[in-house]
């Protein structure tokens, strides 16, 4: 449910999905304002009623306006949509034509903006897969996004290796975790017969692990590094406020216990990440540097997995 809403309120105030995005005019450029209290008030009173008003006495002077004005409208109806079903304070009808509604507001967002239609079919289809609803909408919405370079989320085991740089010299590794969440980066482009551009849309990768495990080792001074997370984000922006780690070094004998908390930035296979060691018992404090940078490469990167595409001759982005 959270997914859908983000997903939705994303596809509502973001221009990614536009080949070419239109120049606003004064005109719009106030309309769009007014819009935007509009919708922050029938949001805030869960009241739709207000934005079918506001549209009856100020119909949108644009199609590029008309986007705006179908994507919010579609966003509030499937917030109350979930609301109202996890709270059950709608029946199984209201439900059903509050989800009919959304479907088809998104339908109009995508005929009035050609430029925005793969935004439209991929948060489309995201809002039908978490109702369970694969019919011919939902297999027709991907039959497009596959062909113009959807790939699928991956949820799985994940094998990593590494290299890091510490006081102590460089160090090799590997990561393991037995759950990782990806989405990954795309960059979907619909074209025509001819190979004119027609949509595009870039959907930035996220991700996180559960449970990955890690161990790295330091050839020059002998020191082995194992530690283990409860949770980690990776993509896009990365950070880990849960490693915990055994710092071992066999030419001084000394073996540390730290916590490391990491940040950085990743992408669907690369994550490069900043550490730093607090000391836990405190005897060993010499053994331990304190600073330490790592970049790692999943092997996901060799899978076929993100690769598939569908071969398809001929699109119909009607």
């Amino acid at each position: 449910m959270q997914k859908t809403l983000i997903f939705m309120m994303i596809c509502c105030i973001s221009q990614l999905g536009l080949a070419q995005k239109p120049k606003l005019t004064e005109k719009e450029k106030v309309e769009y304002r007014v819009w935007k209290e509009v919708v922050r008030l029938a949001e805030k009173k869960s009241d739709t009623t207000i934005i079918n008003d506001y549209i009856k006495r100020n119909p949108p002077s644009s199609a590029y306006m008309s986007t705006w004005y179908t994507g919010s409208k579609s966003y509030l109806i499937a917030k109350l949509y979930w609301k109202g079903k996890k709270n059950k304070t709608i029946s199984l009808v209201q439900a059903e034509k509050m989800k009919k509604d959304v479907i088809s507001l998104m339908q109009q967002g995508i005929d009035s903006c050609l430029y925005c239609s793969l935004n439209g079919r991929y948060y489309r289809s995201i809002f039908l897969e978490e109702n369970r609803d694969l019919g011919k909408v939902y297999q027709n919405d991907m039959k497009i996004l596959r062909a113009s370079g959807f790939k699928e989320t991956y949820e799985g085991i994940d094998v990593s290796i590494y290299t890091a740089y510490s006081k102590s010299g460089v160090w090799a590794g590997f990561n393991f975790s037995p759950f990782r969440h990806i989405i990954p980066y795309m960059n979907m482009k619909g074209l025509d017969k001819d190979g004119k551009l027609l949509s595009k849309m870039r959907v930035i990768p996220k991700g996180y692990s559960a449970f990955p495990f890690s161990y790295q080792y330091n050839f020059a001074n002998q020191i082995h590094d194992f530690n283990i997370s409860l949770f980690q984000i990776e993509a896009p922006v990365y950070f880990n406020f849960t490693k915990f780690g055994n710092w071992q070094n066999t030419k001084q004998q000394t073996n540390a216990f730290y916590y490391r908390p990491e940040i950085g930035f990743g992408s669907t296979y690369f994550t490069v990440n900043y550490g730093y060691n607090v000391q836990l018992n405190k005897k060993e404090q010499s053994s331990i540097d304190k600073h330490i940078f790592t970049a790692r490469l999943s092997l996901l990167a060799f899978n076929k997995y993100f690769s598939k595409k569908e071969k398809i001759e001929k699109v119909d982005f009607d």
